[in-house]
Formats: structure tokens, C-alpha cells, sequence
């Protein structure tokens, strides 16, 4: 299979399950939500991206592989009722990735971004960034806000244009390049990750300021892709874990923080962070919050039971784990809390003080991935270049891993 690229889910508060997509240079373009698929094949002709704008008959295509439907350096507006593309934004270098809502159009560059009026396709502004060859940009679906991110103009800068204030905020995010970026639904918040991919740090649009440090391991990763929950937590302050604990700032308001944050990258691991203040007992035998390692610096509990192509499996299960564990974890935190007088400050404090997954996930290899979160609570979808998709549930109110609870393969190997 060449795969080469995912479509980018665009989904509204009224829709039951996220819909992913992914395409093909030689077969075009598929569609998969939990309950149905769709593909729409275009002669051999192939699709390098694809971005729905919602779940309308309007797609954004641009042209990909050995004959690509469309030169590379244009955005085709596609409407699949009339099976035919209704407008066009061409550009002198090759689109590295499109973004819909349901005003805008934005079209990342290899160093600028361009804005659109959906309605017309005017020009309505453009963003000069720093080198941006993955084409990282967000623009947030909800209609409470219109916010965009896109890389700085220096290395490890996110910046953020709320373009219904005209206001603009440049986040100092990393010291190494951006490598993923992700807008929480109502557009306050954004996750960004490095190149380093150890630590994802969310900040807020309004001011930049940081509200949250989460680890996903201690050895570099790629990260593939970061999901903000839709689901909120009510109004509250960084007093709580997000000022020390997480990286956040005292007396920071944070209303509209989403309750949860999934990474994927290549490691074959899914974490789920939790980003409220609600702190819950870990379960019997977790151990107290560190996790077991699973090798390569990944912090994972345990590796679920995958059941390869099964239709689908149980939604419970125990995130109970064995006495051993329990006393390795105890000693574990014991010896953490040791090191801390060992270490510098600045070097230790960091480390320890950065927030570890609620859950996690781990995929039976490590091919490129995208999540989301369904709209009922603990719940996780995970697409993979490998055609698979899994429905997963994690336990909201206690730490542990997570359990496959569906099983689909969406797409089959080309010839």
C-alpha cells in the first residue's frame, strides 16, 4: 500500500463519530467513520491531499503520485454531488496542506500560509513562516471562534491570528522545530509538540501563556498527530496541577481547557492525558501514576490484548494489574522521590514535574496514525496507514491502558 497522506478531520457538535479519510496516489480518495466507509476512485488519477469541509459534498484535493489528478501547486475545490470541481487557489510552489471551516480556507506552503473567504475564494491574507515542509497548520471548527496556527518565522515559534479580533500571538514553544500542532475545538487553547517529541506543552490562544507540560516518554519520538477532546472543563484556575505539577501558570484562568489530550507517534503508542484538575486514585496495582516502562523511553502500563482483525470486542475490562506491579510502582515513586535531591533543578524539577498519560494504547505496529475523540466519554478512534481503524475506551475516572473495543480494516492493499 502508499499511503501517503491523511485526510483531516473536520467534524461539528452535532456529529456522533468523527469521520477519518485517507488517499492514495493511485486510488483516490476514502472516508471512514465507525459505522460506514465511502471511496471515491478517480481513474488512476491520484490524490496527495483531501480535506472535507464538514461532512458536506465539498472537498479540498490536491494531486499527488505518478499522474496526479491535479498539479500539485493547486487546491481544487470539489463537489462530490456534482462530481466535478467548482473552483480553484493556484500557487507557485507545491500545497502542503488545507484546512476548511465554515467561513475559511487555509493553505500552508512550504513558507507562507494563505487565508480564504470560502464563499468566494478571496484572498484575505497571508503569513510568511518559518520552513514548514510538513505543512503544520490548524484552524479551529468551532463557530464560538475563528483562530488559526501555523508555524513562527523562527524555529520552534507557533503563531496564533484570532482573526475575528485581528489579534495575533507568538508563542515561544520549543527550542527545536515545531513538529505538531493541534487547536482545541472552541479555539482556545493549542497543543504543540517538538521534533524531539518528549514533551507536548498546551498553551492559550488568548495569551500565550502555558497551561500544561505533558511527557509523552523520555526517548525522542515523531509525533504523528495530537487531539484535543471536545468535552470541557468547567472555569478553573492554574493553581491546581497546571501550576507546578503540569508546567502551568498560578492564578491562570483557564475556562474552556478540554478535559483530555491523545498523542500518536512512532513508537506504536497512544497516550491519553488527562487536563483537568479532577485527580483520581490511580487503580489497584498502577502502580501510583508512573507507569511500566515498555522500552525506548515509552511510559506505558500495560500492551492490551489486540485481537487483530475482529469486528469488534468488549468495552469493559480490568485496568487492574498484579501485586508485582504494585510494589515495582511503590518502589519506582520511592526512588523518583530520592533522585529529586540528586538532580539539579532545572534539569530534574522539569522532568518530574512534566504531566504523565492518563491512559495509553499500544497498536501492533508502529505505521502512521491520526486520533480523535467519539463524543461519548472515554472513547478514542485511531486511524493507521495500514488501512486499520480502532474504536478504544479508556476509563475516565482511573488510570490504566485502554481496551480495543473495535476492529475495522478499511483498505486494502493496492495491486
Amino acid at each position: 500500500m502508499n499511503v501517503i497522506a491523511f485526510m483531516h478531520r473536520v467534524d461539528r457538535e452535532a456529529f456522533e463519530e468523527p469521520y477519518f479519510g485517507v488517499v492514495q496516489p493511485r486510488c483516490g480518495l476514502f472516508q471512514y467513520s465507525s459505522h460506514k466507509w465511502y471511496r471515491r476512485q478517480f481513474d488512476a488519477e491520484g490524490v496527495a491531499i483531501a480535506e472535507m469541509l464538514f461532512r458536506s459534498n465539498l472537498v479540498a484535493l490536491v494531486g499527488g503520485g505518478p499522474i496526479p489528478k491535479y498539479p500539485p501547486n493547486k487546491v481544487m475545490i470539489w463537489d462530490d454531488h456534482q462530481k466535478r470541481a467548482i473552483g480553484e487557489l493556484a500557487f507557485t510552489t507545491p500545497v502542503r496542506a488545507v484546512r476548511l471551516r465554515n467561513n475559511r480556507i487555509a493553505v500552508a506552503l512550504e513558507q507562507k500560509v494563505f487565508l480564504y473567504d470560502i464563499a468566494d475564494l478571496r484572498h484575505l491574507q497571508c503569513i510568511e513562516t518559518t520552513l514548514n515542509p510538513e505543512g503544520f497548520l490548524a484552524l479551529s471548527p468551532s463557530e464560538e471562534a475563528t483562530v488559526l496556527a501555523c508555524p513562527g518565522l523562527h524555529v520552534g515559534e507557533v503563531r496564533v491570528e484570532l482573526l475575528d479580533t485581528k489579534k495575533i500571538k507568538v508563542i515561544k514553544a520549543h527550542d527545536s522545530p515545531v513538529s505538531a500542532l493541534a487547536l482545541s475545538h472552541n479555539g482556545k487553547y493549542v497543543a504543540t509538540a517538538s521534533e524531539k517529541g518528549t514533551l507536548i506543552r498546551v498553551f492559550s490562544t488568548l495569551d500565550g501563556v502555558k497551561v500544561r507540560e505533558l511527557r509523552r516518554g523520555s526517548d525522542p519520538a515523531r509525533i504523528y498527530s495530537l487531539a484535543f477532546s471536545r468535552s470541557t472543563a468547567a472555569a478553573t484556575t492554574g493553581s491546581g496541577r497546571g501550576s507546578s505539577g503540569s508546567g502551568g501558570q498560578g492564578g491562570v484562568e483557564m475556562n474552556g481547557l478540554p478535559e483530555w489530550l491523545a498523542v500518536t507517534s512512532d513508537k506504536g503508542t497512544v497516550h491519553v492525558f488527562n487536563l483537568t484538575d479532577k485527580v483520581s486514585a490511580p487503580a489497584a496495582g498502577s502502580g501510583g501514576g508512573g507507569g511500566a516502562a515498555s522500552g525506548a523511553g515509552e511510559e506505558v502500563w500495560a500492551e492490551p490484548q489486540l485481537d487483530g482483525r475482529s469486528g469488534s470486542g468488549s468495552a469493559a475490562g480490568s485496568y487492574a494489574s498484579s501485586p508485582s506491579k504494585t510494589s515495582s510502582g511503590r518502589l519506582m515513586m520511592k526512588s523518583i522521590s530520592s533522585l529529586t535531591r540528586f538532580v539539579p533543578n532545572k534539569v530534574g524539577g522539569a522532568y518530574l514535574a512534566s504531566e504523565r498519560s492518563w491512559a495509553q494504547y499500544r497498536l501492533p505496529d508502529n505505521s502512521k496514525c491520526i486520533v480523535a475523540f467519539g463524543n461519548e466519554p472515554g472513547i478514542i478512534f485511531v486511524a493507521s496507514m495500514t488501512g486499520a481503524f480502532h474504536r478504544v475506551v479508556f476509563d475516565p475516572d482511573r488510570k490504566g491502558p485502554c481496551e480495543q473495543s473495535g476492529y475495522n480494516l478499511f483498505m486494502e492493499e493496492e495491486e
